[in-house]
């Protein structure tokens, strides 16, 4: 009997190993987050003065929007938001606001333009005023690490010059909201198959005694 219980535990420790990191917006599994896998560091990505100075150089930039991504690479996450432009017609008027990040899960910022405009209110609370000149941008890189425990909330306010924010999710995008959260769901096996497992592993074991 001891040899079914070691057996089963092993069964679940494996399953837990290859369990993976996803995630959620507002908490609800129906509004899962696809991620952005990418070919090159959370910074190189980001690019901030590559091509143009002292802004975000993404490519997913959009004219008085803030743009949120999750990316991957190498099997580390990290959440990167551009606000503002410098596309095709541009961020005329540039923009501002306010932004509250409540971080009760692991993670931490890798980035922020500019530090300057930073406020820490707490070991898990962080206050940025973002403030941008026309045809350019603000933002930052938040790393997620494995995925795992992850649970942020954003509270934007004092808008000028800021229309719109999204989600982007694969092919698709969510509208946000000026309060919203991000937070991980651990995928792991469905009860039923690990139940199913043990049953195997016992017969082999009866099988063996008999």
């Amino acid at each position: 009997m001891k040899n079914v219980v070691k057996a089963a535990a092993l069964v679940l420790i494996a399953f837990s190993m290859n369990a993976n990191a996803s995630f959620i917006l507002n908490g609800n599994p129906a509004l899962s987050i696809n991620t952005i896998s990418i070919n090159e560091s959370f910074d190189d990505f980001y690019g901030f003065s590559q091509n143009i100075i002292n802004s975000s150089n993404t490519g997913l930039e959009e004219t008085n929007t803030g743009v949120f991504s999750i990316t991957q690479f190498n099997g580390n996450f990290a959440l990167i938001a551009t606000f503002g432009a410098f596309l095709s017609d541009g961020d005329k008027d540039g923009g501002s606001f306010d932004m509250n990040v409540v971080n009760n899960g692991l993670g931490s910022f890798l980035f922020i333009d500019d530090p300057d405009e930073i406020i820490l209110l707490g070991s898990n609370v962080t206050d940025i005023s973002f403030k941008y000149f026309k045809n350019r941008t603000d933002g930052f890189i938040f790393d997620l690490g494995n995925g795992f425990d992850i649970d942020l909330t954003f509270n934007i306010s004092n808008t000028a010059g800021l229309d719109n924010l999204k989600m982007l999710n694969g092919g698709s995008e969510y509208v946000l909201g000026n309060e919203f959260r991000i937070s991980s769901l651990r995928e792991v096996p469905e009860p039923t198959s690990l139940v199913l497992l043990s049953l195997f592993l016992l017969g082999l074991v009866v099988r063996k005694r008999a």
